[in-house]
């Protein structure tokens, strides 16, 4: 789930799902660590259409598309935590066989052992940084 995503879902929480409820933009992003980005998000959920301004700086209210977006995206999210579910259980095989290949070069000490060794840490780091962004 993106950042703007995740904002979202925030707002249509604190709103309950109401339209006519203000929402303190700057208080939202505080509490979901992204209150540095907190214009940027604003303007794109804006131009999305999934919030309006008010007359006070900062407050918005989600719209019809607003919510209907955060539903779709809170079915969805199921989906996406079964695809980290599955990355995390490579990231422990990937793990393991690092492990095996950190062994066999230490009994061996020879380049193609290192090698291997270096393949799985990489794919271990790439697993991480897959993790990382869908978290």
């Amino acid at each position: 789930m993106d950042v703007y995503h995740k904002v979202l879902a925030k707002l249509y929480e604190v709103s309950e799902g109401k339209e006519t409820v203000d929402l303190d933009l700057s208080d939202i992003t505080k509490q979901l660590g992204y209150f540095p980005s907190r214009d940027q998000i604003a303007a794109q959920m804006m131009q999305d259409g999934w919030v309006t301004e008010t007359s006070r700086r900062n407050v918005v209210r989600i719209t019809h598309w607003g919510i209907s977006e955060a539903k779709k995206s809170a079915k969805n999210a199921g989906k996406d935590a079964d695809a980290t579910k599955k990355n995390a259980k490579r990231l422990v095989s990937s793990v393991r066989e690092l492990l095996v290949a950190a062994e066999l070069f230490a009994d061996k000490l020879t380049s193609d052992e290192l090698k291997l060794a270096e393949t799985h840490s990489a794919e271990i780091a790439a697993l991480i940084k897959t993790i990382r962004a869908e978290l």
